[in-house]
């Protein structure tokens, strides 16, 4: 008796260069061709995905598979080709792998034949990186100076109302210049005259990546959504590597969310930082970034 023979003729690509990052729309692409004498439908047809791999979809967002669109219903006459065209967007960072599954009523089938050369996988790793919307927050926070200031002094002054300077000398949006207080140092120099804010912006750049994004890749083991991993962000470019360290060692490293979002709040300095605090916690919660 003639049978039908689904077989992967195209190989599995994601259509756009790397790198990819979390919120990013993929697009993936395969074709499948009927090489049997008999016609067959697919119940179901995807690029499916499992992360990190995990031969499961435990470790994804509520358990549900990082997979690319599903169509229901495809029909493939002998001889007949599917080209297959869907789309993904990430929610976590990791290695990403993809291959293609079908069913027929309640059987799955993956080990799916290819012809010679075809590949019926492909393997991805997603990058995440700050949010647009986040950089607004924090530089909302941090405010703008465009002339040299002593951070613990406030108000993008040198001295406190009594003529002391505090802290260590910076500029922008919370540009270390060095360590200590505005003294004449020459990595000052530059900044002398004040900047612009396109000198600003540049600055925040350079800075959010080995100040906070790299740290909070380095330091927390959990997997993050867009939203935590930009809270986290705005906490480390605030609070620094060492005290992202202390927070989350005991609370999300060990999978204690609740103990995390109850110490997040006590990182006040005197209450000064309650706002950005409770922002940030409103951020990691998902809730938005209007703050």
């Amino acid at each position: 008796n003639a049978s039908a023979v689904p077989t992967i003729t195209k190989s599995v690509v994601i259509l756009q260069p790397a790198p990819y990052f979390v919120g990013q729309t993929l697009q993936g692409s395969f074709t499948i061709t009927n090489k049997g004498g008999a016609s067959i439908t697919f119940d179901e047809l995807v690029l499916g995905g499992r992360l990190n791999g995990f031969n499961d979809c435990s470790n994804y967002i509520n358990g549900v598979c990082p997979d690319f669109t599903k169509y229901y219903g495809i029909t493939l006459a002998p001889g007949a080709p599917y080209a297959y065209t869907g789309t993904f967007v990430p929610a976590l960072a990791g290695t990403y792998g993809f291959q293609v599954f079908y069913r027929v009523g309640t059987q799955w089938y993956w080990n799916i034949p290819t012809d010679a050369g075809v590949k019926n996988q492909v393997s991805v790793e997603v990058d995440i990186r700050p949010s647009e919307q986040i950089k607004d927050v924090i530089k909302q926070f941090e405010g703008l100076c465009f002339n040299l200031y002593n951070d613990k002094v406030g108000g993008c002054r040198l001295t406190d109302e009594t003529g002391l300077a505090k802290g260590n000398c910076t500029i922008g949006y919370g540009h270390k210049v060095h360590d200590g207080v505005c003294n004449g140092d020459s990595k000052e120099q530059e900044f002398q005259g004040g900047i612009s804010i396109q000198r600003a912006e540049e600055l925040f750049q350079q800075d959010l990546p080995k100040k906070a994004a790299d740290p909070v890749k380095r330091v927390v083991t959990m997997l993050l959504t867009q939203y935590q991993f930009d809270a986290l962000v705005s906490f480390t470019f605030n609070a620094g590597e060492g005290n992202l360290t202390i927070l989350v060692s005991d609370t999300l490293n060990v999978g204690n969310i609740a103990k995390f979002r109850e110490d997040l709040l006590k990182w006040r300095n005197g209450g000064l930082l309650d706002a950005r605090r409770k922002c940030e916690l409103k951020i990691f919660d998902g809730n938005g970034y209007s703050c």
